[in-house]
């Protein structure tokens, strides 16, 4: 990550990584873009059967209610974690905070 975090750096020219949730609690975004109103979260366990989607959402909505402007949540994840994301749970999770509340939920699988 710390790799990682130097080139996002060098590309985007600033730093949008480790953005506190909130200033009270310990939370951390991996990157948050708010030109874009976006946050990118760095999950590789997306393939897996128990994964983060619900804290990383539930993050959003933390960060939301304390004033940050959020409208989309971005998940990186391993091959595999598209098709795990498109069951039927996970689908109506992420149709249920885009209904309830305007966050649309994005699973992007890195490239080999």
């Amino acid at each position: 990550m710390q790799d990682l975090r130097k080139v996002a750096t060098g590309l985007f020219g600033a730093d949008f990584s480790e953005v506190r949730v909130r200033k009270d609690l310990g939370f951390r975004f991996d990157f948050y873009f708010p030109d874009e109103e976006t946050v990118v979260e760095i999950a590789l366990c997306l393939d897996k059967p128990m994964t983060e989607l619900e804290k990383d959402i539930f993050k959003c909505l933390l960060a939301r209610d304390s004033g940050l402007v959020i409208k989309r949540l971005v998940l990186v994840a391993k091959p595999g974690g598209e098709k795990r994301h498109s069951a039927p749970g996970q689908k109506a999770i992420r149709e249920f905070v885009q209904r309830s509340f305007g966050l649309t939920v994005e699973v992007r699988e890195l490239v080999p």
